[in-house]
């Protein structure tokens, strides 16, 4: 029968594809020999894995050994993290936490794989995490405002300041109260270096009668402003660099687990290549990006009178403003220096007035060496599953799927809204009314005679 050579059909194709890319089951039960495979060949990769009941997957931390040891050394300690539903047979959440190099690239540095976005689950990826980069000096987290990320980060890393996303604040803010002013407002109390910005900005905002000031307020303005913040943000005021990371790993998300972790493993193999030739190629002291920055900053420097006030600091007039730098501390009063530990334009022309090295005046991050140092390492792959080697003391277990309720319908593929986030709505073309476009529109649509109007 027709149903009959159907279902045949299915039963190959089921076969062909858990050959290619594994059983969901079984993937699983791989997970651990993966995991000593992965760490016998990429020397200080930490790999954890959660079980229930002793024998049910709960819970998975990775971290490749060079990504950490690349981090401490050479990376601007912001971690941004995010989570986001991973589309295989057995569901879950991805858990990414990353952050920028000195050319301003996505630098991966631990994955995590949880039931959901929980206090326990959240909890368990930090300490894994601490477990890995230990105490980082001015340590800085950003992310959205999921209350588990709250209390899971003043918990493990207490002394670290947490961030919020401002993007996200900002479409909480669009779509809570409808005004282009107060976004506008929010926008230069945000990211402003200035204190005298932050309070004029602050000052409107409080003065609308909307409740939005009570609301940021409400918040934690050291949560969101750059001003206030208690720790260095750099240039990383929202979460779109892991929200970026789990567009890139959006097919591999539909694999099984042990599939999906392997693809993360190749990506990191093929970047760290990738960026190490590319920074090969470098001739300058600073990153690409980096170079743009200062080039950009020269020219702005470029109409600044420049007066001396002694050996190290120096009196600038920068049109109507006036700002004094500090070249020994690397400090100015305009606040940009010390937030991004990149020399700013009234700072580039006190150094130009005095013939020093605009580049003396730049963190290590942004050099075009700390870059090569960041990706020196070598990402390997394990191999084929038959010579997967492990530890001498390693000892099998059966791991089995995770105990979880059969959902009914397909796995969501688009992404979950963070807290406070309103889902955008679409406006059809040919009703005006919300909710669907005009492709899927079945309203009836009302016929005007334009001569009966006339008349």
């Amino acid at each position: 029968s027709t149903q009959g050579v159907s279902s045949a059909a299915s039963d190959v194709y089921k076969r062909q594809y858990e050959r290619v890319r594994g059983s969901p089951e079984e993937s699983y039960n791989l997970l651990r020999r993966y995991g000593e495979a992965l760490k016998f060949t990429n020397s200080g990769t930490i790999f954890h894995m959660e079980l229930e009941d002793d024998r049910f997957f709960k819970y998975l931390f990775m971290a490749v050994g060079a990504c950490v040891r690349g981090f401490l050394n050479c990376i601007r300690p912001v971690i941004v993290m995010d989570g986001t539903f991973l589309k295989n047979k057995y569901r879950g959440q991805l858990i990414v936490a990353v952050c920028l190099d000195g050319n301003n690239q996505i630098y991966p540095l631990a994955f995590g794989v949880v039931d959901r976005e929980t206090d326990d689950s959240i909890q368990w990826f930090l300490e894994k995490l601490k477990g890995a980069i230990g105490e980082v000096p001015n340590l800085g987290f950003v992310t959205d405002r999921k209350t588990c990320f709250a209390k899971g980060i003043s918990s493990v890393f207490p002394s670290a300041f947490h961030g919020l996303c401002v993007q996200h604040l900002s479409q909480n803010l669009h779509d809570k109260y409808k005004n282009d002013t107060v976004a506008t407002l929010f926008y230069n109390a945000s990211r402003t270096y200035r204190e005298s910005t932050f309070v004029e900005a602050w000052r409107h905002l409080l003065a609308f009668p909307n409740g939005s000031g009570k609301y940021l307020n409400d918040v934690g303005i050291a949560r969101w402003s750059r001003v206030h913040c208690p720790g260095r943000r750099y240039n990383m005021m929202t979460t779109n660099i892991a929200e970026s990371m789990n567009s890139i790993l959006k097919e591999p998300r539909d694999l099984p687990i042990a599939s999906f972790l392997e693809n993360v493993r190749a990506l990191l193999q093929r970047w760290f290549w990738e960026r190490r030739e590319e920074g090969i190629k470098v001739t300058s002291t600073l990153t690409k990006w980096a170079e743009l920055v200062i080039q950009k900053k020269q020219e702005g420097a470029l109409t600044m009178k420049v007066n001396p006030i002694d050996c190290y600091q120096f009196h600038v007039k920068d049109l109507d403003k006036e700002e004094v730098v500090n070249l020994q501390t690397k400090e100015c009063t305009c606040k940009e220096f010390q937030a991004e530990q990149l020399p700013c334009s009234h700072a580039i022309a006190a150094a130009r007035d005095r013939n020093i090295n605009v580049y003396s005046l730049c963190a290590n991050y942004y050099t075009n060496e700390c870059l090569l140092a960041a990706y020196a390492e070598a990402v390997y792959p394990v191999g084929n599953q038959s010579d997967w080697k492990t530890s001498e003391d390693y000892v099998h277990m059966t791991v089995l799927p995770p105990k979880v309720v059969k959902r009914v319908g397909r796995p969501k593929k688009k992404r979950i809204p963070s807290v406070g986030e309103a889902p955008k709505l679409h406006k059809c073309g040919r009703c005006k009314q919300i909710g669907h476009n005009r492709l899927t529109c079945t309203n009836p649509i009302s016929y005007t005679d334009k001569s009966s109007i006339q008349d």
